[in-house]
């Protein structure tokens, strides 16, 4: 049933040098599927929209240059601003080695998508809405307590829902070589 489905939205009509691009099918989508809710269908065509979405991210830090700048001698206010600015477009601004990039936006899918989605996928992406980064340069950013907090989200989500788990790869998010103490 699920391989002969097909996708209700031609992903392949939208021009991802469009800025505007991730706007337009989310707006597709919600039109979609406003009475199906839940199913599986809204579900496949979610996953292949953050396909795309990975692909719209790409073609856009190579279209759009953000010069480095400080607001008020912080770059954290910088990336705030160009955040503020960019979410529309789903996308949110991250500093990184020196340059300012942009980056798929969690609260843009929660507040969009997760309505559309399984209980499972409305309830990791709730846990997940947030764009404050927790990894930076290959290090956590975050404190031991935060950490540990997420490691135990998971194991207790992946128990409750085995299925979605084993499906996401969620156990790839359980970082059991990391001694919480």
């Amino acid at each position: 049933l699920n391989s002969s489905m097909g996708f209700a939205i031609n992903f392949d009509s939208y021009n991802l040098d469009d800025i505007n691009s991730v706007r337009k099918i989310t707006k597709d989508y919600k039109k979609e599927f406003k009475n199906k809710k839940g199913s599986i269908e809204a579900e496949k065509n979610f996953n292949r929209f953050i396909e795309i979405y990975t692909n719209f991210e790409d073609i856009q830090n190579k279209n759009i240059y953000l010069p480095y700048k400080l607001s008020n001698n912080s770059i954290s206010l910088q990336v705030e601003r160009y955040s503020k600015k960019y979410y529309k477009y789903g996308l949110i601004v991250q500093f990184d080695e020196g340059e300012y990039l942009l980056a798929k936006s969690n609260k843009y899918i929660y507040e969009n998508f997760a309505e559309y989605l399984s209980k499972p996928f409305q309830e990791y992406l709730e846990y997940n809405k947030s764009d404050e980064r927790i990894i930076s340069d290959g290090r956590y950013i975050i404190s031991r307590e935060e950490l540990n907090s997420r490691i135990k989200f998971y194991e207790s989500f992946v128990k409750l829902y085995p299925k979605f788990a084993e499906e996401y790869k969620l156990n790839d998010k359980i970082f059991p070589t990391i001694d919480p103490k």
